[in-house]
């Protein structure tokens, strides 16, 4: 069975990467200057990847999805600021259990994240990394349109699924180039967890209660505009 976000192995050097290509544009543009209170609104594209899962003791994997989202922040100071966003993603849910496997439905969800960040300004350009720590509630749904005919569905005994909305906490780390005033450019990974809780119904009317981890990465880019 695959480990919750095994895939994240992957993702760091590729972030480094990212995060020196863009403050290597930093450079020679404007000295740094200290940032007043205000607040930027933005937009964002990025890849959410859940990893795999146990649910009703099989294999639960998930599908990997490109998202759009906006977010809002507020720059406290050079040192501090909050971020609220959000986003709507669907993902497959397909069940594997003795080398076979079907879909049993569709989950659709909208977080809703809050990350409180620490930022260290890079002495002579108009860039930053941040690390940072949050929350989120996530509104989830589930769509059993995708699902594969029972005859398909390797005699698993389930008549229909659904799905709590549920918490979670995120880690995040990021870099934002300020190009002039008002605008900026942001690299940006957020690490999810979070479980939420199915309801199995059973071919026999019966309904059993199964929690899943759906930890995720979060890896994008993306601009704003401050006030």
């Amino acid at each position: 069975m695959k480990r919750p976000c095994e895939y994240l192995k992957k993702i760091p050097a590729v972030f480094v990467l990212m995060i020196l290509g863009l403050v290597g544009l930093a450079p020679g543009l404007v000295e740094a200057e200290e940032i007043r209170s205000r607040i930027g609104l933005g937009a964002f594209l990025a890849v959410h990847n859940t990893g795999s899962s146990d649910l009703n003791d099989v294999d639960a994997n998930f599908d990997t999805v490109p998202i759009v989202g906006i977010s809002g922040v507020y720059l406290i100071n050079n040192t501090f600021s909050v971020e609220l966003s959000t986003t709507s993603l669907s993902t497959d849910l397909e069940l594997e259990y003795d080398g076979k496997s079907g879909t049993l439905g569709e989950i659709q969800q909208i977080p809703i994240l809050l990350t409180a960040r620490y930022r260290h300004p890079i002495k002579k350009t108009r860039a930053n990394v941040y690390l940072g720590l949050g929350g989120g509630y996530f509104i989830n749904s589930f769509d059993h349109d995708k699902r594969n005919d029972q005859a398909e569905f390797f005699g698993l005994n389930l008549r229909s699924a659904d799905i709590s909305n549920s918490y979670g906490w995120l880690a995040n780390v990021g870099t934002e180039l300020f190009f002039k005033k008002h605008y900026s450019v942001y690299l940006d990974l957020k690490v999810i967890f979070t479980q939420a809780e199915f309801d199995l119904t059973h071919l026999d009317g019966t309904v059993e209660k199964q929690d899943a981890a759906m930890n995720a990465s979060v890896l994008g880019i993306g601009f704003n505009y401050y006030f």
